[in-house]
């Protein structure tokens, strides 16, 4: 059997050190890892950066040709008769797809303003999805915690980077689609 005590500085270093490393692996680093996602203010800015983005999908609207009416028409060349008469031909100037523009358009920003109120209301459980993916990761976060901070792996330096890729990851982008 392995013998601590021969090692330098004796076996109850050794056991200081493994315990140490344990504690930083696992709660340490991930009160460490929580704090620094916190005090980067990740979550309001995702949240804010998720609406923005769906409010960059706005539909384009179309506008229907104007018709004259009836009274621009007749009404201008007979006086009160030519109004008389218009009041039973209206409907014969009124453009047919007018109404199914508005109608098409009406739906358009229906689905719209459902995505704008889809996002926000999910923007907030997709931010923390990709905190919870950053943080699955503990080894770096066990390095950075375990020394003091001394030691910053790549994935604490670029921390913004790294939850704006989580959040797009297939775990947390279609999450709530």
């Amino acid at each position: 059997m392995f013998d601590l005590n021969t090692l330098p500085g004796g076996g109850g270093l050794v056991l200081t050190g493994v315990a140490y490393g344990v504690f930083a692996l696992f709660i340490g680093g991930q009160i460490i890892g929580a704090r620094t996602i916190e005090k980067s203010r990740f979550l309001p800015r995702c949240e804010q950066a998720l609406v923005l983005a769906a409010k960059q999908d706005a539909p384009t609207l179309q506008t229907p040709v104007p018709t004259p009416d009836c009274n621009s028409i007749i009404g201008m060349f007979a006086g009160p008769e030519g109004k008389q008469l218009c009041n039973i031909v209206e409907p014969l100037f009124q453009n047919p797809l007018a109404g199914q523009i508005e109608k098409q358009n009406q739906e358009l920003k229906d689905a719209y303003n459902a995505r704008l109120k889809n996002a926000a209301a999910h923007a907030s459980s997709s931010c923390k999805c990709a905190v919870n993916v950053q943080l699955e990761d503990r080894m770096p976060w066990a390095l950075y915690a375990g020394s003091a901070r001394l030691i910053t792996p790549s994935k604490i330096r670029n921390l913004d980077a790294e939850l704006f890729a989580a959040l797009s990851s297939p775990v947390c982008a279609g999450r709530f689609q």
